[in-house]
């Protein structure tokens, strides 16, 4: 089963490397990692929230004090 793995690790490495030095390889593999790198700047971009915000400003309702129509609550009671 190792001789196997072996193998299989060796030939996927000796395809990654054609590929990398191919004509055109390098520029793909270029652009791919450009791609990881525009990734790795948004991600760690503090100007982009984590978790969008997917809420709509136009259908949320905002409660005011004045505005809370609820049942009334009793006054509280001194000790």
């Amino acid at each position: 089963m190792r001789a196997l793995t072996s193998a299989l690790t060796a030939g996927l490495g000796l395809i990654a490397l054609q590929a990398i030095v191919s004509r055109g390889g390098s520029g793909r593999v270029g652009q791919a990692f450009a791609g990881l790198q525009s990734v790795i700047n948004r991600a760690l971009d503090p100007t982009v929230p984590a978790v969008p915000d997917r809420r709509t400003t136009t259908s949320t309702p905002t409660v005011t004090p004045s505005s809370f129509t609820g049942p009334s609550l009793p006054a509280p009671v001194s000790a």
